[in-house]
């Protein structure tokens, strides 16, 4: 491969910071190729953005992410298209929302304007066999997705003055295991 020696030949001629850079390229490339550790589980953004007083509150949705990934949880957050609209008073992607909730931009989907968050989370949770965190019943979409019926599927909880509360052991127990 004429590219490949190429390659190694200018980072011989030009030494041990071009083959730094090389590493830390790799670096960039494996981290977003690999997600991070820890079982997948998505998050109703649009929905777990007012736990808190009922107004859209990144640091609410910033709690619940926290509780999950100090759960051993990975969360993918699902947003209809004007999360930034109420939040930051413009629309806003995956890398602007990032920094706020404490996921990498990969991990962040905003639906595009006219779609409906619900059915992705719905889609993704049927294909992957996936829970979802919200408090969202999903009641017009039980015909089509019957796993609605189950427990064990939507995760609800809450935002209040001591943290997130959260029900990952299943949907219908009446206590709550994880507090933070």
């Amino acid at each position: 491969m004429p590219a490949l020696t190429d390659i190694f030949a200018l980072l011989e001629a030009n030494g041990i910071g071009a083959w730094l850079i090389l590493f830390a390229l790799l670096g960039i490339i494996l981290k977003r190729l690999w997600p991070a550790p820890g079982k997948p589980i998505l998050v109703d953004g649009s929905n777990v953005l007012h736990w808190a007083n009922n107004n859209p509150d990144l640091r609410a949705l910033r709690r619940v992410i926290t509780l999950l990934q100090q759960s051993g949880y990975r969360p993918e957050v699902v947003f209809d298209a004007n999360v930034g609209w109420l939040v930051f008073d413009r629309w806003s992607g995956p890398e602007m929302l990032a920094p706020h909730i404490g996921v990498q931009p990969r991990d962040i989907t905003v639906v595009g304007k006219g779609k409906i968050a619900d059915l992705e989370l719905l889609e993704r949770a049927k294909r992957r066999k996936l829970r979802i965190v919200t408090n969202d019943g999903y009641r017009d979409w039980i015909l089509k997705y019957p796993m609605l019926r189950r427990g064990d599927v939507l995760v609800r909880g809450r935002v209040g003055l001591t943290g997130a509360e959260l029900d990952l052991a299943n949907a219908r127990s009446a206590g709550r295991d994880a507090r933070r």
